[in-house]
C-alpha cells in the first residue's frame, strides 16, 4: 500500500508521468536503496566505557584500522565492531595477567597455577570472538575494491543476519505449503498464489488461452508483460503452454 501512494506521487511529477508501474517501482526502490544506504552510514563513536585511556587509545585505533579494511559501515555492523574490539581488549588484559602471575611464580617450588576463573574468562572471550568475526566476515582477506569482493562479502552478512532471524525473512508457499527463506523481511507482507510466474519464467496460462481463441495477439500479450519485442512470448508458448495443453488432452 505504501509503494502504491509512493508511485502515484512519482506519477505527479513531470518527468515521470510517461513510465510505466513497472518503471516507477524501479525508480522508487533505488530511491529507498539510497536512503536506506544514507541511513546506515550515520556518525558512530564508541564510548569505550570501563577502560583505560591507553586501552582507549588502543581500542579507537583497531576501530579505525577494521573500518578500513574491511568496509564496515553500517550502524548493526559498527556495534558488533565495537563489541568485538571490547572483547579483544579483555583478552589483552587477561593475557597480562597471566604474565604478572608467570613472574610471580618463578620463585615458586610448585610452579605457575593460573585460576580456572582466567581460563574459563579467556575461553568464552575467545568463543564470543570467533562469533563477532564470523558475523562480521572478519576471516577474509582484506578488503579489494571490487564488486565482486564487496557482493560476496555482503552476502554472507545477509545470510546469517537471515538464519538469526528466521521469522522475519521466512514465509509458508500459499501453493506447495513448503517453508521458503527470503533475503528481505517478510513480516510485513502477507503471501498469495501469483499467477503470473511459471516457475522463474513471467508467464500466464489464461493469456495464451484467449491467444488461442483468438481474441488477444502475442503483441498483446507482450505489452501486458511489459515487452519491447515478442519474441519471449513466442518462447513461452511454444516450450510451456503447448507442451501442457498437449499433455492435458492426452490426459483426457
Amino acid at each position: 500500500m505504501e509503494n502504491s501512494k509512493a508511485i502515484a506521487k512519482l506519477r505527479n511529477l513531470n518527468c515521470y508521468k510517461s513510465k510505466t508501474d513497472a518503471e516507477l517501482e524501479l525508480v522508487l526502490l533505488k530511491k529507498q536503496e539510497k536512503q536506506a544506504e544514507k541511513e546506515d552510514k550515520i556518525e558512530f563513536e564508541p564510548k569505550w566505557s570501563g577502560l583505560s585511556d591507553s586501552e582507549k587509545k588502543w581500542a579507537k585505533a583497531r576501530f579505525e584500522d577494521y573500518k578500513k579494511d574491511y568496509s564496515i559501515i553500517n550502524l548493526s555492523d559498527l556495534v558488533l565492531l565495537e563489541n568485538l574490539i571490547f572483547i579483544e581488549t579483555l583478552q589483552e588484559q587477561y593475557k597480562r595477567k597471566i604474565q604478572q602471575l608467570t613472574e610471580a611464580a618463578k620463585n615458586i617450588p610448585n610452579g605457575l597455577i593460573i585460576p580456572d576463573n582466567i581460563l574459563k574468562a579467556l575461553r568464552e572471550f575467545q568463543e564470543q570472538e570467533i562469533e563477532l568475526r564470523e558475523k562480521l566476515g572478519l576471516f577474509e582477506d582484506k578488503k579489494k575494491d571490487d564488486f565482486l569482493s564487496i557482493w560476496t562479502s555482503l552476502k554472507k552478512k545477509i545470510n546469517i543476519h537471515a538464519n538469526e532471524n528466521r521469522g522475519a525473512f521466512q514465509f509458508k508457499c500459499p501453493t506447495c505449503g513448503n517453508l521458503a527463506l527470503l533475503v528481505k523481511k517478510v513480516s510485513d507482507f502477507e503471501t498469495c498464489d501469483f499467477k503470473m510466474f511459471k516457475g522463474t519464467w513471467l508467464y500466464n496460462e489464461h493469456m495464451f488461452k484467449l491467444y488461442d481463441e483468438g481474441k488477444l495477439t502475442f503483441e498483446d500479450i507482450g505489452k501486458f508483460f511489459g515487452l519491447q519485442s515478442i519474441d519471449y512470448i513466442k518462447k513461452i508458448y511454444e516450450k510451456i503452454y503447448l507442451p501442457e495443453k498437449k499433455a492435458k488432452e492426452t490426459a483426457c
